[in-house]
């Protein structure tokens, strides 16, 4: 029996991940039995082109929704059955299920094997979803054999779940809201399994959510230097992070490179109303608490990703007061984001009356990158002319280049500042294909990039 594994990628859409596999499809690999055949297509990669195969299977971001679902018209247009999984898939089963002929809810570990019998039997259920979450020791190894030499990094999981509940996160819907994690030892021997020098920790939080589990990340990071393993890595933490130091010390000396982190806005308001309440810190201002997180960060040798959202309540005037502290401040690497309500997560739910987009599952693929919602405190058209500009502005050459070099006077390592640069190339190119995916799908963006083009304005305020 053939199992072909699909990570689908809409060619239409500005979003790619050539850098990390497919840890979950990795999983999926590692739990079918050995009699099977498998074989893996990451259509970042690769054109498609249907693969004879007995069954397939797919994980599904919201973005990746359209895509899949074409895929699925084609090979049960072959009588092949296919299945779905991924966040996409589990918040929305019945849309998913007029394609797919199963649905997998949530985490697959306990409901792969049953998928499989029930296929073998012809006996597929359209609905697969347990009732609790998988324990997280003794997993198996995903299949690493199965994605070859393509990416940059391997990745790892650590730990799954967030008790947090931001409004625009779907992890505590998808994953739980408690904090499971994996026995430190097993996590030390797949490491050994790895041969990539470099690892992505794909956590949403490497260290977890309290004292605990801070002492349990540094008996992770003690064990990598106690066993001899030589990785650099990054992963994903909260600002939390920055108030162990010893546990930076050791993270930075077990190879951490950097870490992406969401700070989301600027504005307390945003903060709260967003339940992004552990970036408030002490009652400081943002911006202030933020750059004591990142002078932290950095005088361990760790980078900062930092991620800000735009569209919550943003308007002009916030939007170019953000853009001063972005070009002032110490991130190494900025990620700016137009924020997207995607299915599942409360801010979906919230602002599902005022979307614009809901003729399913067409518009899907507008759910990346693009403003499906007027912002209640400005047009579509003035957030898009403030978020041009600040947009061009940190993906500027001069900015991405200064950026990097700036990072030379804390790390001393011309190696690690030129995988800053790096990344902050692939965000700068990133943002291109963004900008001129809009050009061509979004009036509102048009027009507003036309308008200022036709003022010349190119710097709306004062580096």
């Amino acid at each position: 029996m053939k199992l072909l594994l699909i990570n689908p990628f809409d060619r239409t859409s500005f979003a790619y991940s050539s850098h990390f596999p497919s840890l979950s499809l990795g999983y999926i690999a590692a739990l079918t039995p050995s009699a099977w055949d498998v074989e893996f297509i990451d259509e970042n990669f690769e054109a498609f082109a249907p693969r004879k195969a007995d069954l397939v299977a797919m994980t599904t971001m919201t973005i990746q929704a359209n895509r899949a679902y074409e895929i699925c018209r084609i090979y049960r247009g072959m009588g092949v059955p296919v299945i779905l999984g991924g966040i996409h898939a589990s918040m929305m089963p019945e849309e998913a299920l007029k394609y797919a002929n199963s649905v997998v809810i949530g985490e697959a570990e306990a409901l792969w094997p049953f998928v499989l019998d029930d296929f073998l039997k012809g006996e597929l259920k359209q609905i697969y979803k347990s009732n609790s979450y998988p324990s997280l020791q003794n997993m198996v190894i995903p299949r690493r054999d199965i994605f070859g030499n393509k990416y940059l990094f391997d990745s790892i999981q650590t730990s799954r779940g967030c008790p947090f509940s931001c409004d625009f996160c779907s992890v505590p819907y998808f994953n739980g809201r408690g904090y499971r994690l994996r026995p430190v030892q097993e996590v030390i021997e797949e490491l050994k399994t790895i041969k990539k020098r470099f690892v992505f920790f794909a956590d949403d939080n490497i260290v977890g959510f309290s004292k605990e589990n801070e002492e349990r990340a540094i008996d992770l990071f003690e064990g990598i230097l106690r066993c001899g393993i030589k990785k650099y890595w990054i992963s994903q933490a909260s600002v939390n992070v920055a108030k162990n130091e010893y546990m930076l010390k050791i993270m930075r000396r077990s190879g951490c490179l950097g870490l992406l982190m969401g700070f989301e806005s600027l504005d307390r308001a945003i903060l709260q109303k967003s339940s992004k309440s552990q970036n408030l810190g002490d009652g400081e201002r943002p911006a202030k608490f933020y750059e004591e997180v990142v002078h932290t960060l950095h005088r361990h040798g760790i980078a900062v990703d930092g991620y800000f959202f735009y569209g919550y309540e943003d308007t002009k005037d916030s939007m170019y007061e953000s853009l001063r502290y972005l070009l002032s401040s110490r991130i190494d690497i900025m990620n700016t984001p137009i924020l997207v309500p995607t299915p599942g997560t409360p801010l979906y739910k919230k602002l599902y009356d005022k979307i614009d987009f809901k003729n399913y599952p067409e518009d899907w693929n507008k759910y990346l990158g693009r403003l499906v919602y007027c912002p209640s405190k400005t047009t579509k058209r003035e957030f898009y002319e403030a978020y041009i500009l600040l947009a061009k502005k940190i993906n500027s050459m001069k900015q991405v280049l200064k950026r990097s070099i700036k990072s030379l006077s804390w790390t001393k390592s011309p190696f690690q500042s030129f995988l800053i640069l790096l990344f902050n190339l692939g965000y700068r190119k990133m943002r291109q294909k963004h900008f001129s995916l809009l050009l061509e799908k979004d009036p509102d963006f048009k027009m507003a990039y036309g308008e200022l083009e036709n003022r010349s304005i190119s710097r709306p305020i004062d580096a």
